[in-house]
């Protein structure tokens, strides 16, 4: 029996210092400091419908500690703390995941109801259009061509006047009709273009063959442009296109338009408009990236309620991307700004007001503020005398400093940005050549 006693407590020994070493490795774990969190991957699913549960699977954290190592972290793991949305109503939607005391901030869409697709075969005597029914937000699924005797199905279109082709992986955000194009097996074809003739948009011509011998279609819809009214359709030397004449030879044929807008206009770009891709930012305790760095605060007079803020890195930056539709040398640009937590001073240097690559002076402004008060947005920066080119224009707002807030993860002076106004006699807008306006940041 003495051999089985201790054998016993060998065993209880055993078991009692593994216990003590796995609580040793615990402490050890908790003794690292979480000190920031970043998406590192977003979940699978990020568009719901609304009821949906919400489901962090496929998401991964990156936390580095205050020993400069990293883990990548499922959000599933129990080490994560999320606040789980509310799923009962349509619009963007906040998560925050938390690890230790540092947190990030995600956005998922929860979106209403159902969309039909239709597509119409578009030539007199089709069979009846084929429909899909597709969750608003997802994608419609592109069906087996077509056939028609003597024709060569080409593609699907999303007008009937072919501008572009259907955008199967595009989401459907209504209820939508696209429409099937053909070519006349055997005929023989030409290209016609529509060209809107002027910059900033990014369906500004588009073509299709038109069958030799036949008449161009004139389009069902006029092109639409700010600041313009569409006049009409012109051949390559600015006479009026003939759509009752056949077709011989490629073709070009140019809007022709009215300016609507006379001497100095101010136009409004908001900064949740930019492109905010691949952009990160600290916050008070931690950081904001992307699409989460749109804070929406109804109380400062921001227009549209909606301002961008986390840019207290050296190196952040916001891009204003324009399109004029002449060179002026007078334009005076205003950024609209507030600020939050401390009081912050900075100029032209410390804050750059880029314009096409030239760093614009301006005075040293201060905005006071407190962590219980976001003063009023305000035209705080304002440069005149601003030369803006014909077509392409790049507006860039700069975090420039390094001006650390002790107590915070801030690394540097900057304002929180509402928007930038531009006053001038040219009519501006977004370049959509440069995925601006970036309206997919939120929901409108």
């Amino acid at each position: 029996m003495n051999w089985l006693k201790k054998f016993g407590s060998l065993c209880l020994a055993v078991v009692l210092s593994v216990c003590l070493l796995a609580q040793v490795g615990s402490a050890l774990a908790d003794d690292k400091k979480v000190t920031s969190v970043e998406v590192e991957t977003m979940p699978n699913k990020t568009v719901y419908v609304i009821g949906e549960e919400f489901s962090a699977e496929g998401g991964t954290l990156k936390v580095t500690y205050d020993d400069g190592t990293t883990e990548i972290v499922a959000m599933t793991d129990s080490s994560v703390k999320l606040s789980k949305p509310t799923m009962k109503t349509a619009n963007t939607k906040n998560v925050t995941a938390t690890v230790g005391k540092k947190r990030v901030v995600f956005k998922i869409e929860v979106v209403a109801g159902m969309c039909v697709v239709t597509f119409d075969l578009n030539y007199d005597g089709a069979p009846a259009a084929s429909t899909q029914e597709v969750s608003k937000g997802g994608a419609a699924s592109e069906p087996a061509a077509p056939a028609r005797d003597g024709y060569e199905f080409v593609a699907w279109y999303a007008d009937a006047d072919y501008t572009h082709t259907y955008d199967f992986a595009a989401p459907v955000t209504g209820d939508t009709t696209v429409y099937a194009f053909w070519k006349k097996v055997g005929a023989d074809f030409v290209t016609v273009t529509f060209d809107y003739d002027y910059y900033g948009v990014l369906l500004n011509q588009y073509s299709y063959p038109v069958e030799v011998g036949t008449q161009v279609k004139q389009p069902v819809a006029n092109p639409e442009r700010t600041g313009y009214a569409f006049d009409k359709w012109v051949d390559e030397n600015g006479s009026d296109f003939d759509f009752s004449q056949p077709i011989a030879a490629d073709t070009t044929i140019k809007a022709a338009w009215n300016k609507t807008v006379s001497g100095q206009n101010t136009y409004v770009f908001e900064a949740e408009d930019t492109d905010l891709t691949g952009k990160i930012g600290p916050s008070y305790s931690g950081s904001a990236q992307e699409e989460s760095m749109i804070i929406y605060n109804e109380s400062v007079g921001a227009s549209g309620n909606r301002m961008v803020g986390y840019l207290y890195a050296s190196g952040i930056s916001l891009e204003f991307y324009i399109a004029s539709d002449m060179d002026v040398d007078d334009a005076t640009i205003d950024v609209s700004i507030t600020g939050e937590f401390v009081t912050m001073s900075y100029d032209g240097n410390d804050y750059q007001v880029i314009v096409n690559g030239e760093a614009k002076s301006y005075p040293r402004v201060t905005i006071e503020a407190t962590q219980s008060s976001m003063p009023q947005c305000a035209d705080l920066i304002s440069i005149k005398g601003v030369h803006l080119n014909k077509g392409a224009n790049l507006i860039q707002l700069m975090t420039n400093n390094t001006n650390e807030v002790d107590g915070t993860t801030f690394k540097a002076y900057a304002p929180i940005v509402d928007c930038v106004k531009v006053t001038t006699e040219a009519v501006l807008i977004w370049d959509e050549n440069h995925n601006e306006p970036a309206t997919g940041n939120y929901q409108k």
